[in-house]
Parts: C-alpha cells; sequence; structure tokens
C-alpha cells in the first residue's frame, strides 16, 4: 500500500501569493492612509496564508507504518502503536456543519481542518482507518 499525503490546496495557496501582490500594489498605489493601512494588512495576511499553505505541505502523511504531522506548530512522526485515537469533531454552528480531524498520539492533540487537510476530513478518517491495524 502507498501512502497517502493531505495538505492544503496549492492552487488556492498560490492564488492567495497572486492576490498578495494585487493588495501590495493597491497599499503602494493608494494615497489615503486608512486604505494604505488595510490594503497592506490585507497583503501580509494573505501572503502569510499563501506562504504557509506551500511550506507545509503535505500536513497529513498516512501509511502503513503510521503517521507523519507537518504544520506550522509542530512537525513529528507517529507509530500506529504510539496513536491512542483517530476521530472526527462535528461541529454546528450558525446552521452550517464543520468538522475537524483529530488525532491523539503520545500525549499530542493535533487538529486539523478542512483547510489544512485539502479534503473532507470525513474522507481523510475513512483513509487513516483503512492504515490503522485493528484494535
Amino acid at each position: 500500500m502507498t501512502a497517502h499525503q493531505f495538505g492544503p490546496n496549492r492552487a488556492l495557496a498560490i492564488l492567495w501569493l497572486a492576490l498578495t501582490v494585487v493588495a501590495a500594489g493597491a497599499a503602494i498605489a493608494t494615497t489615503d492612509p486608512a486604505g494604505r493601512l488595510l490594503a497592506g494588512g490585507a497583503a501580509i495576511v494573505l501572503a502569510a496564508y499563501g506562504i504557509v499553505g506551500l511550506v507545509f505541505w503535505p500536513r497529513l502523511s498516512v501509511g502503513p507504518d503510521g503517521l507523519r504531522v507537518h504544520t506550522p506548530a509542530r512537525r513529528a512522526g507517529y507509530a500506529w502503536s504510539e496513536v491512542d485515537t483517530v476521530r472526527l469533531d462535528e461541529r454546528r454552528r450558525f446552521g452550517l456543519s464543520t468538522g475537524t480531524l483529530e488525532i491523539d498520539a503520545r500525549g499530542d492533540l493535533v487538529v486539523l481542518s478542512r483547510w489544512a487537510l485539502g479534503a473532507d476530513p470525513r474522507d481523510v478518517l475513512a483513509v487513516v482507518q483503512s492504515y490503522a491495524p485493528p484494535r
């Protein structure tokens, strides 16, 4: 079995970097101080999202040996024997349902959103469960 990798959508990260250039151009071109601050702030946020989306890829790798996590806060590998639980946390707010994948391993709790995985956390959970040895 080959390993599966999940991470942010690269095309979206590149789009955010392109929009960074547009926002920076708007910040430079405008003479309005408030507009310059707003466009400059937008450029910084867009650049951060784009860079994080490309640099920290893949966020989750799943294979026969275990899981590897690569986030801005953590870079770790977990053997299946070290993984306590992998579950889906679903919440309903303002009529919208959101889900995150929670990995509890070696006392660490890693929470990955749909954006971080680039896929529906339910589908990722199914892939993880297909690799996990029976308990």
